[in-house]
């Protein structure tokens, strides 16, 4: 009898070791179909971000760039290089914009507020851009493990020198206090702020140095410092993100507000903006790209600080920006004066009070 009733069960046990044979491979080939619908997307999206980009000129000239150098150029310069191009997503072609551009040289404009970008080769004048632009500005503090007695000029703050590390990274600390500071006001309604620029032109090298979480301070800080008047001046040997010491943040160069190009870089880039220029040099911004003077003189800190007989309109709009700052009841006209012409005290007293009364505040 039992004989009888066992060849049902063994039935029964084969046929529930067919359903689970018939799962796991049913299980398998899915998996299989999946695995391979994912390779296919990310073939596909390998080949639209690595296929060239055709820049196609008003002489029917065609210069083909690869995508992931034409992605890590900044906003300014990709709109500017070929003459305001226009983006054809579709055809992943950029159709050339004819317009008249300005190639008279310019002066080196004031550049008070954003971030700035100097690339160049080495000896190129990025030093000397940076002081430049430095010379127009109040509150800079310089980060150079390198620096000498006779690198910058005499007066303006400069950490790191000898080789100090440590005194940048204890800098950099304090400013992401301030830096979180500044978002925590922000939050809560303040809108003006007061300029504070950092400069170096050693930014791999500290990074490399101090470590990633630097470089993510960095990132940081060219990402949203600007809200909060936090800028970043900065020099490197190119306009590629790799030359800042971050690697995979191409778009990251969207936040300068000037690209200074300087050298045969500029050559490179810009040959019919610095065709017969002895110092190559263009600067590009929201308004466009020119070639620029870059003054080559010495400079001193007297030149961050306005002149008290020929005030700007820009001067009278930081001395509101400064005095609306400060808390209702605790005004400081004195530490005004001494921000905007570097004393108080006499004329620069009655300019700040002759400003404020100007503009209804006193």
């Amino acid at each position: 009898m039992n004989g009888i009733f066992l060849i049902p069960d063994q039935f029964r046990i084969v046929e529930y070791v067919d359903h689970i044979w018939a799962f796991i491979i049913g299980y398998i080939i899915c998996m299989a179909i999946v695995y391979l619908v994912h390779q296919v997307v990310d073939l596909v999206d390998k080949y639209n971000r690595t296929k060239p980009i055709y820049i196609k000129e008003a002489d029917g000239r065609e210069i083909i760039i690869p995508a992931d150098k034409f992605q890590q150029m900044p906003a300014v310069v990709v709109r500017d290089l070929f003459k305001r191009p226009a983006i054809s997503r579709s055809q992943n072609v950029v159709e050339e914009e004819v317009v008249d551009e300005k190639t008279d040289p310019i002066n080196l404009p004031v550049i008070r507020e954003g971030h700035v970008l100097i690339a160049g080769e080495t000896r190129s004048g990025k030093t000397t851009a940076m002081k430049a632009v430095l010379s127009q500005r109040e509150n800079v503090t310089v980060l150079d493990p390198h620096n000498d007695s006779a690198t910058w000029p005499s007066g303006m703050k400069v950490i790191g020198g000898g080789r100090k590390f440590e005194d940048i990274s204890d800098f950099l600390n304090t400013m992401q206090s301030e830096f979180d500071s500044r978002f925590e006001q922000r939050a809560r309604g303040r809108k003006q702020f007061s300029g504070l620029t950092i400069a170096t032109d050693e930014l791999p090298a500290i990074i490399a140095e101090l470590g990633k979480d630097y470089g993510i301070i960095w990132r940081r800080w060219l990402r949203e410092g600007w809200k909060v008047g936090l800028y970043i001046v900065v020099c490197t040997q190119s306009t590629r993100v790799e030359t800042l010491g971050i690697k995979g943040e191409g778009d990251i160069l969207q936040n300068f507000a000037y690209v200074i190009t300087l050298g045969k870089l500029a050559q490179s880039q810009y040959k019919d903006l610095t065709d017969g220029l002895d110092r190559p040099a263009v600067i590009s911004s929201v308004d466009g790209t020119y070639p620029v003077v870059i003054p080559h003189t010495e400079y001193n800190m007297q030149s961050l600080y306005a002149d008290v007989d020929n005030l700007l309109e820009s001067d009278k709009e930081r001395i509101v920006t400064l005095y609306l700052s400060q808390p209702e009841n605790n005004k400081n006209l004195a530490a005004i004066q001494q921000q905007i012409f570097n004393y108080s005290g006499g004329k620069a007293f009655y300019k700040v009070k002759d400003v404020l009364e100007e503009r209804g505040l006193l």
